[in-house]
């Protein structure tokens, strides 16, 4: 999340899920996929930055 940490803390950018097993210190309010969909950890991830308006 490091190259995206700038972008979430400015409010330019929304984060929906992390995707390791427990919660972001950075960003406890952010559910996981494991808590989503259970028994889901991803070791890597890719981000996907939209505009605004984006459905």
């Amino acid at each position: 999340m490091a190259s995206a940490l700038p972008f979430l803390d400015q409010g330019r950018a929304k984060g929906i899920v992390t995707t390791g097993r427990e919660r972001s210190e950075e960003f406890p309010d952010l559910p996981t996929l494991n808590e989503l969909l259970g028994n889901f950890e991803v070791y890597f991830w890719t981000s996907f930055f939209v505009p605004a308006g984006t459905p």
